[in-house]
């Protein structure tokens, strides 16, 4: 982090959905103690208090419990206005760890999208979509997530402008140890960092992880 400085997140207000995943947490916490405020988003109440917890001042949890139709609508009245500087959604990689239904993955993210990108359009936030790489050995239920990803990106990328909305793929094979989540966690940080200007709004990019280590 300190390569492209770490010091600009001070003072920025992050989201992050699906904050119970193990990459979630990881930014979470590395945002926070970057002195970002980090709003942390998910179903899992009691994981996100227990992230809330290692660093109260910095990170607020916001559960969605399931089961409640309201429920973005009470994200959007909570936060839909709020400026962001940063939106992570890690919530496709998190829905696959829990082996939740394709469909139900992607109206949890294309509904907490439409719940905040006013707030990604009043901070001119950048905004990261971390969903589930395909390969040529993939199945065509994977291919087809992956091409309704795609589109969802693309079309928040026109909706929440000036903001920037991007995609991120990452591998599928990973069992997310600490050192898998800082390599990945460093390139969605690059994302949403002035370091990535150049990155097109609505592109999907891979992430490779260094497998050496």
């Amino acid at each position: 982090m300190a390569v492209f400085g770490a010091g600009y997140f001070k003072g920025k207000v992050v989201a992050i959905m699906g904050a119970e995943h193990p990459l979630g947490s990881s930014l979470a916490l590395r945002f926070s103690g970057f002195g970002a405020t980090v709003i942390a988003i998910g179903e899992d109440e009691e994981s996100l208090h227990g992230l809330a917890r290692t660093n109260p001042e910095q990170i607020e949890p916001l559960a969605l419990r399931s089961g409640r139709a309201d429920v973005l609508g009470l994200l959007r009245d909570a936060w839909g206005d709020e400026p962001l500087d940063c939106y992570i959604d890690t919530s496709p990689i998190s829905a696959e760890r829990q082996k939740l239904q394709a469909p139900d993955i992607f109206a949890k993210s294309a509904g907490t999208a439409a719940a905040l990108v006013r707030g990604i359009r009043n901070g001119q936030a950048r905004a990261v979509l971390a969903m589930p790489a395909v390969s040529s050995t993939s199945s065509p239920t994977e291919t087809a997530r992956h091409a309704g990803y795609t589109a969802l990106v693309r079309q928040f990328g026109k909706e929440c402008m000036p903001g920037r909305f991007c995609g991120a793929e990452v591998p599928g094979d990973l069992e997310w140890s600490s050192e898998q989540c800082l390599s990945i966690g460093d390139a969605i940080m690059m994302l949403v960092h002035p370091v990535s200007r150049a990155v097109a709004q609505g592109t999907v990019i891979g992430l490779a992880l260094d497998r050496r280590k």
